[in-house]
């Protein structure tokens, strides 16, 4: 069974400059993205017997910084929540939603964010609001170090993960060493430690990194070396788990079979699976972002799925069948709260 850890959905209204700051003119993604197209995706490689499942991830919906009231200033991600609530209408899609991380502003004061937290919860309503396990804000973007430190690491960021742990919300955790720096991944790190200090450990948040925190994956291993360091502190934070998820946008070459390219991400899976093991691993398709880097739109959930199979079975993992099963479905569960 195969529960998909990173799924993102938005309607047509939403799939331009007006709805995503990040979707301009013309890019392939600027279209919409529904549950039917992405079931279509999905059915290529499993039958619906064999597929469990999918945790919708907010996709950063523009949201405004103003002295407007709340709802105004995120009128995005609350439109976001209102068509993932018409999405899962139809029974048997609502059965395949099994948990849902939504956008917040974890930046904002704690006031805000419980403000938020209570028009959310009014807005998703009593069928999709249970489903809602864990809330989103992309860090990633905030390439200026400085900045970057005073928000995440001295403001009241780490206050709100707290917040978030009370209530037994997970945290999705997107930095980039890629694009944004090594730093940025130290830095979380740093948070993460501060949120869950002389905090009891059932309340401490969990937080999920999404995307191996998308690693520089060219041949300077000086790349790879600084990667390591970094996920190994973020390996020493209790209640962290990670997604194998969202290689496609970082690999300078995605070609050849799926036992090539898994062959390619060895150092860094390999890495994960020893300091991580895959009981705080997890698999995720990041459809259909996943199908910029991919072969084609038709065909890269399945691709990529293809080569998490492969890289499982690599007999230099020394995965056995439980360990496997823990990455394709038990660890999302466990760590989004699913029963």
């Amino acid at each position: 069974m195969v529960i998909d850890s990173h799924v993102h959905l938005w309607p047509q209204s939403m799939a331009d400059e007006s709805g995503h700051r990040w979707m301009t003119p013309g890019m392939p993604l600027a279209k919409e993205h529904n549950l039917a197209d992405y079931l279509t995706a999905v059915q290529h490689t499993y039958s619906p017997d064999l597929f469990g499942g999918f945790i919708f991830v907010e996709t950063d919906p523009r949201h405004e910084h103003s002295d407007s009231t709340l709802a105004e200033r995120y009128r995005g991600p609350l439109d976001e929540i209102r068509f993932l609530q018409a999405e899962i209408s139809k029974p048997d899609f609502r059965r395949l939603l099994v948990a849902a991380v939504i956008w917040a502003p974890l930046l904002e004061s704690t006031i805000d964010l419980r403000s938020w937290l209570s028009m959310a919860q009014q807005v998703a309503g009593e069928v999709l609001w249970p489903r809602v396990r864990g809330f989103r804000y992309l860090l990633q973007d905030i390439t200026d170090r400085a900045r970057f430190e005073q928000l995440v690491c001295h403001g009241s960021f780490v206050e709100n993960l707290k917040v978030l742990g009370q209530k037994n919300f997970a945290f999705d955790v997107g930095v980039d060493q890629h694009s944004g720096g090594i730093w940025q991944l130290y830095l979380v790190a740093d948070a993460i430690k501060q949120a869950h200090t002389d905090v009891p450990d059932s309340q401490k948040v969990i937080c999920i990194l999404n995307h191996l925190c998308k690693p520089n994956f060219s041949d300077d291993s000086t790349h790879y070396q600084e990667w390591c360091s970094a996920m190994k502190q973020l390996s020493m934070c209790s209640r962290v788990f990670v997604k194998l998820s969202g290689a496609f946008s970082e690999l300078p070459d995605s070609t050849g079979s799926a036992e090539d390219v898994a062959g390619r991400l060895k150092p860094w899976i390999q890495y994960l699976v020893e300091h991580f093991g895959p009981d705080r691993l997890m698999f995720g398709s990041d459809w259909p972002v996943c199908n910029l880097g991919g072969p084609s739109e038709s065909s890269s959930w399945s691709f990529w799925s293809e080569i998490v199979a492969a890289a499982l079975t690599d007999p230099g993992y020394a995965l056995d069948e439980r360990a496997q099963q823990r990455i394709w479905q038990g660890t999302a569960l466990e760590a989004y709260g699913v029963e």
